[in-house]
This record gives C-alpha cells, sequence and structure tokens, in this order.
C-alpha cells in the first residue's frame, strides 16, 4: 500500500545525472542506479525517488521521475516527505500528476494537497490493517505528542551542531513501559544538556551509581519528567522551543545527590523506533476529516 506521484519538468526535460547528484548531496539519502532511497535514522521517516526515464510509459503516467511513499506509517512521515518535495520540486521547477484520491491533481505541487492525499489513504490504510490485526497489536501516541518527537528528532543534528561539543542534545526515545508507549529522554550522569519535555527521563548512571564493594556497573533509573522538573527548572533555563539547557559546565552538588538517590524503577522492556509508532488517533479510527483540514 503506497502513494505514488509522477514529476516532469516544467519546460524542458529533467537531467537525470544533476537529479541525483542533487540528492546525493542531501542528508538521508542513498543513490543506486535509478533510484533514490531515502531513511533518516533519526525519525525512521523513508521513501523513494525512481527516475524511470522518458518513455510511453512515463508519458502516460505523467513524468520521468515516480516519488513512493508507502502507507501505514505515522502521520509524521507525509511532513517530512513535504519538507523534501518541496525542495526537489523547486530546484528542478517540476509540475506533478497525482492520480490519488484527494490527491493534488495535475499540475503545481502543493504541499496541502500532498498531505491531504496521501493522509486520506493512510486513514483506509490503518482501517485494513486494524480489521486484520487488531488495535491492541500496534505501539501508539498521540498525534501531537508524536508529531513533536518527530520535530525535536528531526532537528536535533542541527542542534547538537550549533550546541558544541560541551552540550548533549539527546534525540526523544520511545520505550515499551509494561505494554505501553512513553517517551523518555537519555540523562547520563547529570551531564550538561538540552532536554525537550517527556514523559520521562532515562538517568543513565556511571560515574554517578552507588558504589556497592567497590564495584559499580551501570545502570539506569526511569525518572517521571515531574519528579526531575524542579530540578532542570532550578539549574536551567526554559527556551523558546519548550526545551530546557541546563546553566552548568559539570553537575552540581544538588544534581548529583538527585542522580546517585534515585530509586529502582521499572525498566522498559525495549526501545521502539519512532517510525513504528503508530498514531493513537488512527489506531482507534478517530481522525477526522475536520482535523486533517485544519
Amino acid at each position: 500500500m503506497s502513494y505514488e506521484i509522477y514529476l516532469d519538468a516544467r519546460s524542458g526535460r529533467v537531467d537525470q545525472r544533476r537529479l541525483f547528484v542533487f540528492l546525493n548531496r542531501r542528508r538521508n539519502y542513498t543513490v543506486i542506479e535509478n533510484e533514490a532511497r531515502y531513511l533518516n535514522k533519526e525519525t525512521g521517516v523513508d521513501f523513494g525517488i525512481e527516475f524511470i526515464g522518458y518513455t510511453k510509459e512515463s508519458k502516460d503516467l505523467g513524468g520521468p521521475i515516480c516519488f513512493e511513499i508507502n502507507y501505514f506509517r505515522p502521520s509524521f512521515f507525509a511532513l517530512e516527505a513535504d519538507l523534501e518535495l518541496s525542495d526537489l520540486v523547486e530546484m528542478f521547477d517540476l509540475v506533478v500528476v497525482d492520480s490519488q484520491i484527494e490527491g493534488m491533481g495535475e499540475g503545481d505541487y502543493d504541499s496541502a494537497g500532498f498531505l491531504r492525499g496521501w493522509r486520506y489513504g493512510n486513514r483506509l490504510a490503518h482501517a485494513q490493517v486494524i480489521e486484520r490485526t487488531g488495535r491492541a497489536n500496534h505501539f501508539t501516541l498521540p498525534t501531537a505528542k508524536l508529531e513533536r518527537a518527530w520535530r525535536w528528532n528531526y532537528e536535533r543534528p542541527r542542534l547538537q551542531q550549533q550546541a558544541g561539543d560541551q552540550l548533549y542534545v539527546p534525540d526523544i526515545m520511545v520505550l515499551d513501559l509494561n505494554g505501553h508507549a512513553v517517551t523518555a529522554v537519555p540523562w547520563k550522569d547529570g551531564l550538561p544538556f538540552r532536554t525537550p519535555p517527556a514523559d520521562y527521563l532515562l538517568a543513565i548512571r556511571e560515574r554517578l551509581k552507588p558504589r556497592l564493594f567497590g564495584f559499580s556497573p551501570r545502570d539506569q533509573r526511569l525518572v517521571p519528567w515531574q519528579q526531575a522538573a524542579p530540578l532542570l527548572a532550578d539549574h536551567g533555563e526554559a527556551l523558546e522551543d519548550g526545551s530546557i539547557q541546563t546553566r552548568y559546565d559539570q553537575p552540581p552538588k544538588p544534581v548529583i545527590d538527585f542522580v546517585r538517590r534515585l530509586k529502582p524503577s521499572d525498566n522498559p522492556r525495549a526501545r521502539i523506533p519512532l517510525g513504528e509508532v503508530m498514531d493513537e488517533e488512527l489506531i482507534l479510527g478517530q481522525f477526522t476529516v475536520e482535523r486533517e483540514a485544519g
């Protein structure tokens, strides 16, 4: 189950070599022969762009470039794909043929039309899969929380580059906690970091683990965000994007004491790839037309 659109130059022809040079220079693309595969390991988003050439078949389909993205995916897949498609269309002045129901039709690329068409098909795909598998077999998070995690992880490499080596910018992880998906941010030994809000901090203790008979293996503690928030507020700065950046180079005593005194917590069963966590509203069948229009 996938969504396909076809693209062509508004005038003249698309040069295959120039197309793939452009894509190969961008993050997350791997070019092999006539196809470029996009895979963002930070977010799990993937899709394909194939150059099928100028043939009778491609003329009938609508163009020499085929863009394909799967259905039954989290909502943010289309948001990230749109960012890439928008840049591609602008760079090569492309027009689109989109025959999908609720899609863009023929003409200029339109972000709202792309999102509308993919979401329509994605909603139908969810209904079909859930009918076969049931709802209980899928990890979910509310769409708003899922998209916040996607946006942070998408921007994380840029934020880390800006922060340099002295400040860690962690990703938002999704963990299986007693059969439910929760968000968590790793925090090692209370070191300086910039953290977005999450359900939990995952405190990783190496130097700060209480020593028992001289042996101190690494351990970890899940800390509810509400429990850690006062400490972070005292020793950090709230930024415009809602994240908190600590204001120290080395952990101060209150941070050290907080981390060392953490009591045992439920341990997550496993980490769940962000791209495999589905929208709660879609799984429950509550993703309305009105919400999509917004």
